[in-house]
């Protein structure tokens, strides 16, 4: 998350925005209303939701904003990109082409990655030693002798993990 200013781009500011390997150009005397609508457009092309929140994370919020609280552009809110794909493989990575854009966007010259994970459970009472566990985003799947094979899906957010954002 980064804090956005809401004046329009300037000369020294238009470059370019990399989500996920994909450019979003950023061209001076868009406003920051111009910038958020492609920003978003592009995000939600590749899995991804970009929206203001107020920068604080709690995991009784709205699960739509990934327990972020959704602010607008005008109150400056905090410019926020979530993957929208759970497990191992979803992956977000944001970097920025230029010094005074990665400023006023509040993104480290090294930009922003983070990793997901796959779900995570132990078997309980009632399962053989033999009994073996998966994961495979929020998809279980548990094996046992005689081609045993139970899979069920955890509902995303159930375990209300806590996590840390990536810095940008």
């Amino acid at each position: 998350t980064s804090s956005v200013d809401t004046s329009d781009i300037g000369e020294d500011e238009a470059g370019s925005l990399i989500v996920n390997g994909i450019t979003i150009e950023i061209k001076e005397g868009q406003t920051i209303e111009e910038v958020y609508d492609n920003i978003r457009n592009v995000c939600d092309s590749i899995n991804v939701k970009a929206f203001f929140s107020d920068g604080n994370y709690d995991p009784e919020e709205d699960p739509d904003f990934a327990g972020y609280k959704a602010a607008s552009v005008a109150e400056g809110g905090c410019l926020t990109f979530v993957t929208k794909e759970y497990g191992s493989t979803a992956s977000l990575e944001i970097y920025c082409s230029n010094e005074e854009l990665r400023n006023r966007f509040g993104i480290s010259e090294d930009g922003a990655k983070a990793q997901g994970v796959d779900a995570q459970v132990e078997l309980g009472e009632g399962f053989r030693e033999t009994a073996t566990v998966t994961s495979n985003g929020t998809v279980i799947t548990v094996r046992d002798v005689n081609q045993f094979e139970m899979q069920f899906e955890v509902t995303p957010g159930a375990a209300e993990t806590d996590f840390a954002d990536a810095s940008l």
